[in-house]
């Protein structure tokens, strides 16, 4: 029944991209579509543009590109969708990340014992849980790497201390805001 409501969302996600005209998915989309663009066409946009970026970087590079228009720093979104953007279309990508996420999530409710249809409702209704569908692709990715983490940890006692150490920090590498995550932990 997870991977039913997850492969939902992966198709709600992948016919339902298309019709987003503005917002957040259209920059990632747009950075998405310039990693998988031919290296001619990477090299004539630096070219004729103004590349700098908030940090007044200009080395010309594909960071660079990724950090003018996302305001990004992180590496580990960088690093999925540069890797990614050669062998997938930016709607499959997307729809796979969303199935990954609701797949976790609810695997962590359900280890949670959290009521089947409660859960359904969670992935479905929450407006929070809609906006990460969409909009928020580098938190997702650091959320993915939490709910992996505890996935993995309510299974497997062991290492507890080290394994939620390494979590956190790779969670911080997907979007640095997971570090409010990271202090409150060890606070």
């Amino acid at each position: 029944i997870i991977t039913i409501l997850s492969s939902i969302i992966f198709f709600i996600t992948f016919f339902s991209i298309d019709k987003f005209k503005d917002g957040d998915i259209i920059k990632y989309n747009k950075v998405y579509d310039f990693f998988y663009a031919e290296k001619e066409i990477r090299e004539s946009y630096f070219a004729t543009h103004n590349n700098s970026d908030i940090w007044g970087n200009q080395s010309n590079s594909d960071r660079d590109y990724y950090s003018k228009y996302l305001t990004s720093k992180e590496y580990l979104h960088f690093f999925l969708i540069y890797l990614f953007s050669f062998i997938l279309d930016y709607e499959i990508f997307l729809s796979l990340i969303n199935f990954l996420f609701a797949f976790t999530f609810l695997q962590v409710l359900h280890a949670y014992n959290v009521n089947l249809f409660i859960s359904s409702l969670l992935i479905f209704t929450n407006y929070y849980v809609l906006i990460l569908y969409f909009s928020m692709e580098r938190l997702k990715i650091g959320i993915i790497i939490l709910l992996i983490l505890f996935f993995y940890l309510i299974k497997n006692k062991k290492n507890f201390k080290k394994l939620i150490f390494l979590g956190l920090v790779t969670s911080c590498l997907a979007h640095l805001q997971m570090a409010i995550v990271f202090i409150s932990h060890y606070f």
